[in-house]
């Protein structure tokens, strides 16, 4: 089976959170050299006719979320627990 390389390959299609006109046509990804990219067009008139103006931005990993029901624990409320010496029983 041949394996996939997703190297120069990427998406492309039509930005469904388009909200006003500044915003891209066109979102997508793809990946160059091992980096990952985000991809904007937008649709422009040029003399020869309609073409698409493209934006490319290094992809930013998000933080992931907290699972669902964890306790999210601050760091004054650990140094707070360390220094509680009464013992739980």
């Amino acid at each position: 089976m041949k394996q996939f390389n997703p190297e120069l390959k990427g998406t492309l299609g039509e930005n469904l959170y388009k909200k006003n006109d500044s915003h891209p046509d066109m979102k997508g990804k793809c990946q160059i050299e091992g980096q990952e990219y985000n991809i904007s067009g937008w649709l422009k008139e040029g003399k020869t006719g309609p073409f698409y103006s493209l934006s490319f931005s290094v992809k930013e990993e998000k933080p992931q979320a907290a699972p669902v029901g964890s306790k999210i624990i601050k760091p004054k409320q650990i140094a707070d627990d360390f220094h509680n010496d009464e013992v739980p029983f």
